[in-house]
């Protein structure tokens, strides 16, 4: 029963947002596609692994993202100017 009475709660929700949206001249197509959170499709997540979302990368993330940015550092401190401007430059042919 309760889930039955939250899920019409939302559902009227969406729809007034839906009217705010379209009263405002904004397309509010995107509200009424089915979610990939729907009932029955939700993954469960153990508590150690929010946990470990929520405290962060570890060490060895860390040493690792140091090392990407040294090395990358490094390549555009020792990298000649032409080669540098090449890899900035935008693609042609847009």
């Amino acid at each position: 029963m309760f889930q039955q009475n939250l899920t019409v709660e939302c559902l009227l929700q969406q729809m007034a947002l839906c009217e705010c949206l379209k009263a405002s001249g904004l397309d509010p197509s995107r509200l009424q596609a089915p979610s990939p959170y729907a009932a029955g499709s939700v993954e469960s997540v153990s508590l150690e692994a929010l946990r470990r979302a929520a405290g962060g990368p570890s060490e060895a993330e860390r040493r690792e993202a140091e090392r990407r940015r040294a090395t990358l550092n490094s390549a555009f401190r020792t990298a000649p100017f032409d080669h540098l401007l090449h890899l900035t430059q935008p693609e042609k042919g847009f």
